[in-house]
């Protein structure tokens, strides 16, 4: 109904309470037509008339700003509800606070971010301030269900890349071992550097240990209880998800999965390769 590339729900808010000038939080007809053409949205008067009367369900002659959004708010359904059923269960918790939700998403994944326009605090002040402070799964749906409507439905893929970046996980619920979850793992492995041995090593050490037929592959087993070894336990998603990109049927392989790691740490020069020996 609104041209979403100029305007929010946020500008919405904005423009009903410049028009409800007794701020009484509602408008009557003519606010309405204020608000709604502020907003980019020009009907003609029978159509406009329609719809004022339409939200004005009691017949009071003044529509509230939550009747206006409801109008104005497409369904959040298909793709787009999957994407955020799959990111809120990514999460793990039955209640979070919007703090919480910053630091298990990956905010640099954020198109916007990716491609310079915004810096990352951008997402995690928009997160911060309106999404609820204590977040369980509808207001996390609300936020969301808010943030897609002000996306066209034929940029679905978008959003849904979005979120399937920025919270790691693919449409269907298959959760990915994305670069976040590398980092965090990076992250593990810099707690246990000793002046002789580097984080990489650590990992080689490790990886060996559990690599009993000497293979360079490990089980998805194996790669958990190394994962655990290092304080970095595994969801069954989260294993699934590292079986699926840095391996293949259940089984993680070196080749792939230390280069990933070693881009945290200059690279993987020095250690062993499935071509190599021990």
């Amino acid at each position: 109904m609104f041209d979403t590339k100029k305007t929010t729900l946020g500008s919405l808010k904005e423009i009903f309470n410049h028009v409800d000038t007794d701020g009484s939080g509602r408008v009557d007809d003519r606010e309405f037509e204020m608000c709604i053409n502020t907003f980019g949205l020009f009907l003609p008067k029978c159509d406009q008339t329609t719809l004022f009367n339409h939200l004005d369900a009691d017949g009071s002659g003044n529509v509230g700003y939550n009747e206006l959004v409801d109008a104005m708010l497409p369904p959040l359904e298909g793709a787009r509800a999957a994407i955020v059923d799959d990111a809120w269960a990514s999460l793990g918790g039955d209640e979070l606070s919007s703090a919480d939700v910053c630091t298990l998403c990956d905010p640099s994944k954020h198109p916007h971010v990716v491609t310079g326009d915004w810096p990352v605090d951008k997402v995690t002040d928009f997160i911060l301030t309106n999404m609820a402070s204590n977040v369980d799964k509808e207001s996390f749906v609300d936020y969301y269900a808010n943030y897609s409507a002000c996306i066209p439905e034929i940029e679905t893929e978008f959003f849904t890349d979005m979120l399937g970046d920025m919270y790691g996980v693919r449409v269907g619920g298959r959760k990915s071992f994305n670069e976040f979850s590398v980092a965090k793992l990076a992250a593990k492995l810099s707690e246990r550097v000793k002046p002789t041995l580097s984080e990489m090593q650590i990992l080689q050490r490790g990886w060996s240990y559990y690599d009993t037929d000497e293979s360079y592959d490990v089980t998805s087993g194996e790669f958990r209880l190394m994962m655990e070894q290092w304080g970095f336990p595994l969801t069954d998603a989260e294993l699934d998800a590292a079986c699926d990109t840095y391996g293949t049927r259940g089984r993680v392989q070196w080749d792939k999965f230390a280069p990933a790691v070693g881009a945290h740490f200059g690279g993987v020069e020095g250690l062993f390769t499935p071509s190599e020996n021990r």
